[in-house]
């Protein structure tokens, strides 16, 4: 259930969410904002072994454990669900930096908030941290898969 809750979440995000998002940006900023690249092309195979390591199992566990598992239960406790999902998704927006103008960065840090907000609300439902987890690769799959078979 998680990693297809994970896969809607992905299709959600990327289509509903990015696409008129980008639009918005551009208005705001000039046409020249855009996705900015996550992962450096050219990578050597053990370099895309590690990258899919890390994407696929490390990022997924450690990040869910922090944003779900501790930081928005607690908050959710204390605040209720909106705030626990609100301020957790900015956090986990936040900590998505890569190396890229300012404006690509924002724009990538604004879809993984409507990520973390996704997986909170994953979370929330299903009541299980394995299943959040089991989304959040879901989610990071596709990601590589598009990214690998791009370049």
């Amino acid at each position: 259930m998680g990693f297809g809750l994970g896969a809607l979440l992905y299709v959600v995000v990327g289509v509903v969410v990015a696409v008129p998002l980008l639009s918005i940006f551009r208005l705001l900023f000039g046409a020249n904002v855009s996705a900015p690249e996550q992962i450096p092309g050219g990578l050597s195979i053990n370099a895309k072994l590690l990258t899919a390591f890390l994407a696929l199992v490390l990022a997924p566990i450690t990040e869910e454990l922090f944003y779900r598992g501790i930081f928005y239960r607690s908050l959710r406790d204390r605040h209720g669900v909106l705030v626990g999902a609100a301020v957790s998704a900015v956090l986990f927006g936040a900590s998505h930096v890569v190396d890229a103008p300012w404006r690509d960065v924002v724009f990538l840090q604004t879809l993984m908030v409507f990520t973390g907000l996704g997986l909170a609300l994953i979370y929330e439902r299903r009541a299980n941290l394995v299943a959040d987890i089991a989304a959040h690769v879901a989610f990071n799959v596709i990601g590589i898969v598009i990214i690998f078979s791009t370049r």
